[in-house]
């Protein structure tokens, strides 16, 4: 026990005085001081669609915190849109982003000994970097995603960014489209600020973070610009000091049973195959322990409930949210989550939602979300295989593939990146039957896992989703269509089977056995192996060449190292 002549404790006392004449420089009152240091990490920035309106929910955050007898601390780290690159070179760094950014907050959080943090993230990779730093610096934690873009309409269908590149892609084809009409096409798609309004990677998060209990109910389906926007970020505040005075932490709510709830969530939705690699990633943070395997047999059980775009022609977040949003899907889906684990309110989840549904007004004849005994499909939305290509494992999100398709069986054309593909696609080269393989486009091979993205808009735009299939060592868009397996397991330059596959080798996907078969003998696939040399990486300094060397599985998370 330290007396107060402890020489540690003046130590202390000296650490902390010289902190306090640091904050006093940048105006604060020793009142200010004395209170729970709060910070507000957001990602604005005037590249970011879905982050460019966070501006006006930071500042009503430092109003209601101050209300609410915490002192705000502002903390921009800003926010990527994960499409600005438009599958551009550029594209290979959002991946890496996550983890660069959540070690940003981490460090922000850690230094600056905050008390508790209010997040207010958007966007693919900046909702789930920030998790990651709340499960890291572990101090209670309340996030406001900052909604969703209003969608377009263009010649009488609704519109959004991602059909964009499947209208010039067939116009390519059909060569009809005036300079006038394709303005058109590019402003109709993209009406407002906010995060993409159909279920891709950004607002598959943001239902997973509202599922997880780190968001207020509606949180997910309130439009990014909307006043009520600005009301939750108040309530937010009330929320997060309420959690700092209870000692609610992000590692409590973190368990196993809400990451396999999350996951669950997303297999219902028929959400992007990007959040399967962000829960494992949180998973590994908060020690939760949920893995590839677990996604498998939780996809078997779990049935497909919504359909939103893509996965249907015209459903967004604005039809989602009008059926109900992610709480009337918690409230369907009830009998099959783990309703007594924690939120960050304080109550369990089973008892959240109950609270929602005492006043929950929504259009009850909605056909956006299913009853759990009439489901879409009887399994999730997206499936893992496993075979002689993808030993560790890959994915397919089965709900934007034709219900007509059990699988798909074709000749192998090999590329060793998106760009050679997408010359060949467009130079008429790929025949129907074919089995487009992109490797080398995974976290060390590209380096930093770009989205074979606008390979697949391009096979949408030119009608070939039922014709050809895409398999790839990289990852794809939450808004892709058609047949596409990615996270294949070990990537190429680790040795995986993808790195073996020649031009006219049979590849079998074979959705109802879930397996991804090369059709050639284990002898002829090692004698490849034997003569294999791997080749040098497509980054020679900075933040890519650490990916290309330490860059991790996407069957484990893709965490950097991991």
């Amino acid at each position: 026990m330290h007396s107060e002549h402890d020489p540690i404790e003046k130590f202390n006392r000296v650490i902390e005085t010289y902190r306090l004449g640091l904050m006093a420089s940048m105006g604060l009152r020793t009142s200010d001081m004395a209170k729970p240091l709060v910070g507000i990490i957001h990602g604005y920035n005037q590249m970011s669609p879905g982050n460019v309106g966070n501006a006006r929910l930071v500042e009503a955050a430092k109003v209601a915190i101050a209300a609410e007898g915490g002192t705000p601390a502002e903390i921009p780290i800003p926010g990527v849109c994960g499409s600005m690159s438009g599958g551009a070179d550029s594209f290979r760094f959002n991946f890496p982003y996550r983890d660069l950014a959540a070690s940003m907050a981490e460090l922000m959080m850690s230094i600056n000994r905050l008390d508790a943090c209010l997040f207010i993230p958007s966007c693919d990779n900046v909702v789930p970097a920030y998790l990651m730093a709340a499960a890291r610096v572990n101090i209670p934690s309340v996030f406001v995603t900052a909604g969703y873009m209003m969608p377009g309409h263009y010649n009488g269908k609704v519109i959004t960014a991602f059909d964009i590149p499947k209208i010039i892609s067939a116009d390519e084809e059909d060569h009809h489209l005036t300079e006038a009409q394709t303005d058109r096409v590019i402003c109709s798609a993209c009406p407002t600020s906010g995060a993409c309004p159909e279920i891709g990677t950004a607002n598959t998060m943001a239902s997973i973070t509202e599922a997880l209990g780190f968001s207020l109910p509606g949180n997910t389906t309130t439009g990014a610009t909307e006043a009520a926007l600005i009301r939750m970020v108040r309530d937010a505040a009330r929320v997060l000091m309420q959690a700092y005075e209870k000692k609610i932490l992000p590692r409590d709510i973190l368990i196993r049973e809400a990451l396999e709830d999350a996951a669950r969530i997303v297999l219902a939705m028929g959400g992007s195959t990007n959040v399967l690699l962000h829960i494992l990633a949180l998973s590994h943070e908060a020690g939760a322990g949920l893995s590839l395997e677990d996604w498998d047999a939780l996809s078997r059980k779990t049935p497909l409930l919504c359909r939103i775009k893509p996965n249907h022609p015209s459903n967004t977040m604005m039809e989602f949210g009008e059926a109900g949003g992610v709480y009337r899907l918690l409230s369907v889906m009830m009998p099959i989550l783990h309703r007594e684990r924690l939120t960050v309110f304080g109550c369990s989840l089973g008892d959240a939602v109950a609270a929602w549904e005492k006043d929950a007004v929504y259009d009850k004849d909605s056909d956006c979300i299913a009853p759990l005994d009439a489901p879409v499909t009887p399994d999730g939305g997206i499936r893992v295989l496993h075979g002689n290509l993808a030993p560790e494992g890959a994915v397919i999100k089965v709900s934007a593939v034709s219900g007509d398709i059990s699988g798909f069986t074709g000749s192998a054309r090999v590329f060793d990146s998106e760009v050679d593909a997408a010359r060949a696609l467009f130079g008429g080269e790929i025949a129907e039957g074919t089995v487009l393989v992109v490797r080398y486009e995974g976290p060390k091979g590209s380096p930093g896992a770009r989205e074979v993205m606008m390979l697949m808009h391009a096979v949408v735009g030119m009608g070939l989703t039922k014709k050809i299939a895409v398999v790839t060592d990289g990852r794809f868009s939450g808004t892709n269509l058609g047949i596409a397996v990615g996270h294949v397991a070990p990537e190429a330059p680790d040795g995986g089977p993808i790195a073996l596959v020649r031009d006219g080798d049979e590849i079998a996907i074979d959705l109802e056995q879930r397996t991804l078969t090369l059709g050639i003998s284990d002898e002829e696939l090692q004698e490849r192996r034997a003569s294999w040399t791997p080749p040098a990486p497509k980054a020679d300094r900075g933040l890519l060449l650490e990916w290309a060397k330490r860059g991790g599985s996407l069957s484990r998370g893709g965490v950097l190292g991991g």
